[in-house]
């Protein structure tokens, strides 16, 4: 693989990496999980030999200081204090359902089910097709998946309208 030592680097510094067959494909990832996926600009390398320092931790931030971050541990009462000039939060993608209960209730949630990931038949599960709820269509992803399935989704929407007519 073109990328090991990089990857690995990425690895030993605590960088989350997918796992298993998500790795280091993006196409997976974004039909899986609709995101995921990071594209190195550069920024990998200077991650790797420590240029820029990096600090997972599901457990949040404690407080901000004018110079500094601190961080709670799970082995001391005492946080973690760690320089930093600047901060840059990667917080990552959540899935489209929750939003949908969140603003259009849970009925609609409900009906949408999950969002991304694959199907029994191998489709994407409630993106880009027929949600589950009368009218409820999603159109979720980057540009240039957006730009092709977009077409497709408006000939669905279109077809459905029609369908809808001519049962009248």
């Amino acid at each position: 693989m073109k990328d090991r030592e990089l990857l690995q680097g990425l690895t030993d510094i605590g960088f989350k990496l997918p796992e298993g067959d998500l790795q280091p494909s993006i196409l997976p990832l974004v039909f899986e999980r609709g995101g995921g996926f990071y594209v190195d600009n550069g920024c990998s390398s200077l991650l790797s030999t420590g240029k820029i320092k990096h600090h997972h931790t599901p457990r949040g931030i404690t407080k901000f200081t004018a110079s500094s971050l601190n961080f709670p541990t799970s082995s001391s009462p005492t946080p973690v204090e760690i320089p930093a000039d600047i901060v840059i939060f990667a917080t990552g993608y959540g899935n489209c359902s929750i939003r949908t209960r969140q603003i259009f209730g849970e009925d609609a949630g409900e009906s949408v089910g999950d969002v991304w990931g694959l199907d029994d038949e191998g489709e994407l599960r409630g993106v880009w097709r027929r949600t589950g709820h009368e009218g409820f269509w999603v159109a979720a992803g980057g540009l240039w998946i957006s730009r092709y399935y977009s077409r497709v989704l408006a000939m669905q929407i279109a077809l459905d309208l029609k369908a809808r007519e001519a049962a009248r």
